[in-house]
């Protein structure tokens, strides 16, 4: 029961379109980490993207990073064509940036396949390498999104740490540096917590 309140309100937050960007990003880690957890949470995220685009399309962008997040998790790469083919639709949305968000999503997955997957997959190819307009706004974004850490890094498990969610995150969201925790804290902090464990 509380993690369905938990998982209810971090939709709830996502799609509000006042919520600020730095909080949606946390939110999508915290779903994608209880869907990895939890099957039934899995196929309940999964089946949220029309929840997202109803309420507000632009928090579909949050759905796709998610769908990421979990992709990225998955050790053996076996589950990428069916995440491939949930975002695909997604490359000819009329919001421009749903579209990029999809695109960079779809580049990033399909990297990712092993080789058998890419050779069933080799249609995706030619929508990862398009290049037909080299000056195009869209495709600075897209590259944007893949070289960002958040989008074309982050690991909901292996980046579960202090520095990233105190201070990797919040820099990334454009937090200025003044009011970042500094690495320095942190460690005083960690050994705080290891003495009172100790």
């Amino acid at each position: 029961a509380i993690l369905d309140k938990v998982f209810t309100n971090c939709v709830d937050w996502i799609t509000d379109p006042c919520q600020q960007f730095s909080i949606k990003l946390i939110l999508e880690w915290l779903l994608a980490r209880l869907a990895l957890r939890c099957e039934t949470m899995k196929r309940r995220l999964i089946i949220q993207e029309r929840i997202f685009a109803t309420k507000r399309i632009g928090s579909v962008s949050s759905w796709i990073n998610m769908i990421v997040l979990m992709a990225r998790a998955d050790a053996d790469k076996t589950s990428i064509p069916q995440f491939v083919e949930l975002i695909l639709p997604w490359t000819t949305a009329q919001n421009f940036a749903v579209r990029c968000t999809a695109i960079a999503a779809i580049r990033l997955l399909y990297d990712a396949m092993n080789s058998e997957d890419k050779e069933r997959c080799h249609l995706i190819a030619k929508i990862v390498k398009f290049d037909g307009e080299p000056s195009g706004n869209s495709q600075r974004i897209i590259d944007n999104l893949v070289a960002d850490f958040y989008f074309g890094h982050l690991h909901p498990v292996k980046h579960f740490d202090m520095q990233t969610i105190f201070v990797v995150l919040p820099s990334k969201t454009g937090m200025p540096p003044e009011e970042l925790i500094p690495n320095e804290l942190l460690q005083v902090g960690f050994v705080l917590v290891l003495q009172l464990i100790l």
